[in-house]
């Protein structure tokens, strides 16, 4: 936890929009039903000046364990702190926005350029997966919360999750 509050310490006076506080933003997925409700828990946003001396929204999500980046994480954070971006800068998608996942464990970070452009390009694969969800036809088998199941000892029930389907043999 000292790399987290280190990573804090040397950004000069930063303006702290949230932490650790639940953000939603409504999305139609079917025309004509009622909308969803996409949820994202940022740890910390705040508008800071970069390297560059240029203003910057910086979404940070404290990590333990392997460093694993994903694209689609980001891309919803930005999506649903939109009303927020809009609050602080006016416009929303002229927002300068950045994605740090801090690594604890390792001490590392992985940061991603969340631009208008960035998130575009992923935004249709997402939106497959959200479809996929809300019609409950294409996810994988996961075991209720209570089951011991746990990825990284490999130790699924494999009568009720198939582990091929997991990438394992």
């Amino acid at each position: 936890m000292l790399y987290g509050s280190r990573y804090l310490a040397r950004i000069p006076d930063p303006t702290w929009l949230l932490i650790e506080n639940n953000q939603t933003r409504r999305w139609a997925v079917y025309p004509g039903r009622a909308p969803y409700t996409i949820m994202a828990r940022p740890d910390v946003v705040l508008q800071r000046i970069d390297e560059e001396n240029q203003p910057l929204i910086e979404i940070i999500d404290y990590k333990a364990g392997q460093i694993r980046p994903e694209d689609d994480p980001p891309v919803l954070m930005r999506f649903v702190i939109r009303d927020l971006l809009a609050r602080t800068v006016g416009n929303a998608s002229s927002a300068r926005v950045r994605f740090t996942w801090l690594w604890l464990d390792s001490a590392a970070e992985t940061q991603i350029d969340l631009s208008v452009e960035h998130c575009n390009e992923h935004w249709s694969r997402i939106t497959q997966h959200l479809h996929d969800l809300a019609s409950e036809t294409a996810w994988k088998a996961t075991p209720s919360f209570l089951c011991r199941y746990c990825l990284y000892h490999r130790n699924a029930c494999t009568a009720e999750i198939p582990m091929e389907d997991w990438g394992y043999s």
